[in-house]
């Protein structure tokens, strides 16, 4: 079956702890004003609506959800139908509401009338205590727009540890004030920091979200970036870049 094959892959690419590496370009920052409310890895802050008309997209599913991973010390928002261009892709925000730094495969499975129309998987590695993140799922078939319930929930636990070198990693990346460039691309620029005495590759990921639902995503990578140094990031939005109250910049996975 060829979401089997497609977990299996899945599930092999997160035991070998592979992260994203591609090559950032330390282009000038940009100059555009950042939207207001941003809450980011290195610093949080509550945020004010500030929303934007005209958002075509669909932003968080409309049907109910629910979450069967609270078990496991994770809880997940209603999961996104996220329009990019003709598709629906699905997304959904992940939250570590443990003490320890958690790898795990999440899984969500979509129904109407109590049978199963589409499953979608994804991977969250080293979430750390208390961190949020968008999760981007992977699909097998068309999209599910026509079910009328969802259910996510943690598929496989992989590693909880009071630490991990990854996580600890991470936690010595700090972000800027992000910046939305809107055009054809949208993306969002922000700032980064390596504060470790060694150099990191990391892939960065970014959360858009109106009253706390998920309405984009974005990402990119940063390569081999020095120690103390500071390069501008880019992060291709995937999702509508207006309506959005909250920002959520983060690592995603780190390579070295």
């Amino acid at each position: 079956m060829h979401f089997r094959v497609a977990a299996v892959a899945l599930l092999s690419l997160l035991l070998a702890a592979c992260g994203t590496r591609a090559s950032s370009s330390p282009s000038a920052f940009a100059s555009a004003a950042p939207r207001p409310p941003i809450v980011s890895a290195s610093a949080t802050a509550s945020a004010s609506a500030s929303s934007t008309s005209g958002s075509a997209a669909t932003g968080g599913s409309a049907v109910p959800s629910r979450s069967a991973g609270g078990d496991q010390g994770v809880s997940f928002g209603e999961p996104a139908l996220i329009a990019i261009g003709d598709r629906n892709l699905p997304a959904v925000l992940v939250t570590n509401d443990s003490e320890q730094v958690r790898t795990f495969t999440v899984t969500a499975l979509w129904k109407k009338g109590g049978s199963e129309v589409a499953t979608a998987v994804g991977a969250v590695i080293d979430l750390r205590p208390h961190e949020q993140r968008a999760l981007n799922l992977a699909t097998q078939g068309p999209s599910p727009t026509d079910a009328d319930s969802v259910e996510v929930h943690v598929d496989r636990m992989i590693n909880a540890a009071g630490s991990t070198p990854n996580a600890d990693i991470a936690s010595l990346i700090q972000f800027g004030k992000p910046a939305l460039r809107s055009g054809g691309l949208s993306s969002i620029e922000v700032p980064v920091t390596n504060m470790d005495s060694m150099p990191h590759t990391f892939s960065v990921g970014a959360a858009l979200l109106a009253h706390g639902t998920l309405i984009a995503t974005a990402s990119g990578s940063v390569n081999d970036i020095g120690p103390r140094l500071t390069l501008p990031v880019s992060l291709t939005i995937g999702g509508p870049d207006t309506g959005y109250d909250q920002m959520l910049v983060y690592v995603n996975s780190v390579s070295q």
